[in-house]
């Protein structure tokens, strides 16, 4: 047994504090603790809260626990299970030269075990990266393998909570959120708790201009992984939804969701995009202009075709697509389709 979960409930008068820890059973070493206080009276009614709120937190720290001791071993002795994981840790790096590292990693874990579905579910993700960092270089082709890694994890375990999430997420960005909203609730039916597929989900909602659950699925994603990798696109979503959403409140939530999802140091253009048009809209070009001029910083070779084939169809049908072009005025370069880093 390489991991344990230990907690304890103690009570203060009419309060009860409720403990929870998890273990590696082999070295001693805690990797991840939490606590929570509830009046006595409520407890029961908090039960399944405590419950996937234990979860939820172990899960991403159990993950990076599992990198790290793959990272930290021998390429030579790597089992299919640390070789899968290390694939995984240089993918979440979301470094251009790691790209190819991880794939390389997950298609060794494949030689070792042909029927592990977890690395098939992990290239289907590289595959999403691909795409999302605009380094593919042929963005059809790209999803098209995604789909076929992430139909290929499902024949080998139907119950991957990871492939539903990809197979959600490359079908929307192939333009098919009606097929990819049932595959992401699939999904969430076997595992409630894994915040990507809420994040796919949103996706899914954002694509059909269903602003409350596009909402609703990136709050559940923060909520249920407040460390996670992908925090930036997380709240990237629920700023998206926000604006799509538009009433007046919602306009400024907006406007912090999407600053908090540029101010990541690995984080995508998205945010930056998103905010400048959210600028634009309120007629703030001062405000354009720097969040363009940001954005050209992190991603020099961003240019208005890319955004344009990359991210407007979830801007289309919105108060928002006929703002695109504007961008160019403010600075944004017209450019060619592909953004591939150098």
């Amino acid at each position: 047994m390489r991991y344990v979960v230990e907690g304890s409930v103690r009570r203060s008068g009419d309060r009860l504090r409720i403990t929870v820890q998890l273990i590696d059973a082999l070295s001693g070493a805690h990797i991840w603790a939490e606590r929570w206080d509830r009046p006595i009276a409520d407890f029961f009614d908090v039960q399944d809260e405590i419950t996937r709120r234990i979860i939820a937190g172990i899960e991403p720290e159990l993950g990076a626990h599992e990198r790290g001791l793959a990272l930290a071993k021998s390429t030579d002795n790597l089992t299919a299970w640390e070789l899968c994981h290390r694939g995984f840790a240089e993918l979440l790096s979301f470094e251009a030269g790691s790209q190819a590292t991880a794939e390389k990693f997950l298609r060794q874990a494949l030689e070792h075990d042909p029927n592990f579905a977890l690395p098939y579910a992990y290239l289907a993700r590289h595959r999403y990266a691909l795409v999302l960092w605009g380094r593919a270089a042929d963005v059809p082709v790209a999803v098209k393998e995604g789909l076929s890694f992430a139909t290929k994890a499902l024949e080998i375990d139907r119950r991957s909570d990871i492939a539903y999430a990809m197979m959600s997420l490359l079908l929307t960005v192939d333009g098919r959120a009606a097929e990819a909203m049932p595959v992401a609730e699939q999904g969430l039916a076997l595992n409630p708790n894994y915040a990507f597929l809420h994040f796919a989900h949103g996706m899914a909602a954002v694509r059909l201009r269903d602003a409350d659950t596009t909402i609703r699925a990136a709050q559940n994603a923060i909520d249920l992984s407040p460390h996670d990798p992908s925090m930036f696109a997380f709240k990237t979503l629920l700023g998206i939804g926000l604006m799509l959403r538009g009433e007046p409140d919602d306009l400024s939530t907006a406007r912090m969701h999407l600053r908090e999802g540029a101010s990541f140091e690995r984080t995508t253009y998205y945010p930056f995009i998103g905010a400048a048009l959210l600028a634009l809209r309120a007629g703030n070009t001062d405000e354009v202009r720097i969040w363009i001029s940001d954005a050209l910083k992190k991603f020099p070779n961003l240019n208005a075709e890319y955004v344009r084939e990359a991210a407007h169809p979830f801007y289309e049908g919105s108060p928002y697509c006929d703002y695109l072009d504007r961008l160019i005025e403010q600075g944004l370069p017209p450019g060619e389709k592909r953004l591939i880093e150098e």
